[in-house]
């Protein structure tokens, strides 16, 4: 049977692996959100709305600045966690 040791790791394993999915999938929202705000500026637009559209896109691009730094470090620790120790 597995030790308690191996069972937590295992535990905390699917925990990053469920939060790198759930990063994953807010990358995806923000990327269609993105590309949907990226399409309308090429319709006509008040310039009220050209504002709103660009502020927006700048939330988009630190949020997703933010969850892509956030994924790279889960990949790194799910890495971490999945790597063979040395004997």
């Amino acid at each position: 049977p597995p030790t308690g040791g191996m069972v937590k790791a295992s535990g905390n394993l699917k925990a990053l692996q469920r939060d790198q999915g759930r990063i994953e999938q807010g990358l995806l929202d923000l990327q269609t959100e993105q590309h949907g705000l990226e399409a309308r500026l090429s319709t006509s637009l008040s310039p009220p709305e050209l504002a709103e559209i660009g502020r927006r896109l700048t939330q988009i691009a630190d949020e997703l600045a933010r969850l892509e730094d956030r994924w790279l470090l889960l990949s790194d620790q799910i890495d971490r966690a999945t790597r063979p120790v040395p004997s």
